[in-house]
């Protein structure tokens, strides 16, 4: 007799679902073991069921269950697995259910504003600028949100509300240099997310009497900041100190001062120029605070030996932009820039990514206007003319510096108004009436005895007006924007037939309208010069002039004013 041997049924030893514990977004997979006594392969097919509260449904058959589509918060889940031999299904097997879980919240955006309070006259609110996502879409309209607010660290509760309970700290509370932070929670009503936080640094009141002017201590002119009729107090007295000499005689050289961001000393920049019997390319610095001269190495193409280049400054970047000047065989048309980190001073040569761009130069004014970081170029001497035109560089958008090809995209100009073609003028930037002032230069017959003045709001040169005393005609005069002042600051320059010695404070109070003050200091005043550079330290109020050509001698000096 034969005997039929029947075939055994697969079996689901075990089953189970993960991971162990589920979110809405979240994809769940199926653990298990099945077996075959005949040692058949065993396929087993998976049903996934979710009860949303009205009874369970068969949402897959897949071997994962995607919860972006399938399951959210508070669903049941499980699954059945029936095993197949090829010849027979074994019994099916249900996994334990699952009740999906709450998702937090994610951490909202926030703010406090202002984003630089004034001590004693700024509210801060903690304001939640984008709200909290949650996966689960149900619980979106329920977020709310915490508020705790730490004055240098420390937990402060004598809050008010605004918009969000305890999202306001009085004004009344704060002190310049505190450190505030706002940290914020947001819920479901059901978990608490993850929290965001942001934090300011309470600044000083600068301007007490709210008269537009500055308190000498944050290098403003306004000697007496609690009575409002009395603002610019600069009366054209200040003392001038031989401070010390530079690294070599020069004119025609530019400067500009930065601040060492790894230990916060402050330096003066200088470069290029002409000394006695060449043009320069060196990089140097002198640390005001060290009283220390050096010889800077970088890194990068710096430009040529070059005299008569125009360059700005801009700290919030910490690039120094150079333009033009004339090297020994040739006008230049090129702009480096340098990144001045302290340590890694870096030279940019850049290429032209515009279809047109200024023409090569020497004696042009170039300026940044710190309010929109756009800077100019104006003016100067080409090989055959003198030039009126304007053009610009958005720093933000504009200048691309790379060390494996840098780019600039000018743009030219077409302000309404006249300015005269004009070389060796001194310009500045007018921070409170956003206006650029021209003072002097030379012009095809004379020098410039106007004071051009281009209004960035209007963008329309006029001649400035001037009140109080009077301005020399003058070209290559050396000149700075001062905070403490409230204004800029000149120096010398040459009238027709001699050198000037004399300084000027031009104060504005208006866009292209200001007074004119004769200064009249103490101590060791530069001699008539011109050709020398002038640059302000806001932190201060000290002003430094360097360098400059006199009557028969360079000058290798580096000088300081004290309002």
């Amino acid at each position: 007799d034969s005997v039929s041997i029947e075939n055994s049924p697969p079996e689901v030893i075990f089953a189970t679902i993960d991971p162990s514990m589920l979110y809405t977004n979240d994809t769940a997979s199926i653990s298990f073991i099945s077996n075959d006594a005949d040692g058949d392969a065993v396929t087993t097919n998976i049903d996934w069921y979710v009860d949303d509260g009205n009874g369970a449904v068969l949402v897959s058959t897949s071997a994962t269950l995607d919860g972006s589509t399938a399951f959210e918060k508070g669903d049941v889940i499980y699954a059945e697995l029936t095993p197949n031999d090829g010849f027979d299904d074994g019994a099916t097997v249900t996994t334990s259910s699952m009740t999906i879980s709450n998702t937090p919240p994610e951490a909202p955006v926030v703010a406090i504003q202002p984003s630089a309070p004034i001590e004693g006259e700024d509210d801060m609110i903690c304001a939640v600028t984008v709200d909290s996502n949650d996966a689960d879409t149900a619980d979106l309209s329920n977020i709310s949100y915490t508020i705790e607010w730490y004055e240098n660290g420390v937990l402060f509760t004598n809050t008010s509300t605004t918009t969000i309970t305890g999202d306001t700290i009085s004004a009344s509370e704060t002190t310049k240099d505190e450190v505030w932070e706002c940290v914020v929670i947001p819920s479901d009503g059901t978990d608490t997310g993850t929290s965001a936080s942001t934090s300011v640094i309470i600044q000083q009141d600068c301007d007490i009497d709210d008269d537009g002017f500055d308190a000498p201590s944050c290098g403003g002119p306004d000697c007496d900041d609690t009575d409002p009729t009395i603002g610019d107090c600069f009366d054209g007295s200040g003392t001038w100190a031989d401070t010390t000499t530079t690294l070599e005689s020069v004119v025609h050289h530019v400067a500009a001062l930065d601040e060492d961001e790894t230990n916060g000393e402050l330096r003066i920049l200088v470069y290029g120029g002409q000394s006695y019997y060449q043009l320069l390319d060196q990089l140097w610095e002198y640390n005001i605070d060290t009283d220390t001269w050096a010889s800077l190495s970088y890194s990068g193409v710096s430009p040529e030996p070059v005299y008569k280049h125009a360059a700005a400054f801009t700290p919030s970047a910490q690039q120094w932009l150079i333009f033009g000047g004339q090297t020994y065989y040739a006008l230049s048309e090129d702009l480096y820039v340098l990144d001045t980190n302290a340590g890694s001073e870096t030279w940019y040569m850049t290429s032209v990514s515009s279809t047109s761009s200024p023409e090569a130069r020497l004696g042009s004014t170039m300026v940044i206007d710190s309010n929109t970081d756009k800077a100019y170029v104006i003016g100067g001497q080409g090989y055959y003319t003198l030039l009126d035109d304007v053009w610009s560089i958005d720093l933000n958008n504009d200048l691309n510096l790379s060390t494996s090809g840098s780019t600039v995209s000018w743009t030219e100009e077409t302000p309404g108004g006249t300015l005269p073609a004009v070389v060796g003028a001194s310009g500045g930037f007018d921070p409170n009436f956003d206006s650029i002032y021209l003072f002097g230069g030379q012009t095809y017959y004379k020098l410039l005895d106007s004071t051009p003045c281009l209004d960035l709001q209007t963008m329309t040169w006029t001649d400035a007006t001037l009140t109080g005393d009077s301005l020399p005609a003058m070209v290559w005069a050396s000149v700075t924007w001062s905070d403490f002042i409230g204004g800029f600051l000149i120096h010398g320059g040459q009238s027709y037939y001699q050198l000037i010695e004399e300084s000027y404070a031009v104060i504005p109070s208006a866009s292209c309208t200001a007074e004119v003050i004769t200064v009249t200091p103490s101590g060791d005043a530069p001699p008539a010069m011109l050709g020398a550079s002038l640059v302000y330290d806001a932190t201060s109020g000290m002003h430094y002039i360097l360098g400059g050509q006199g009557y028969y001698t360079l000058y290798d000096s580096l000088i300081s004013f004290q309002p």
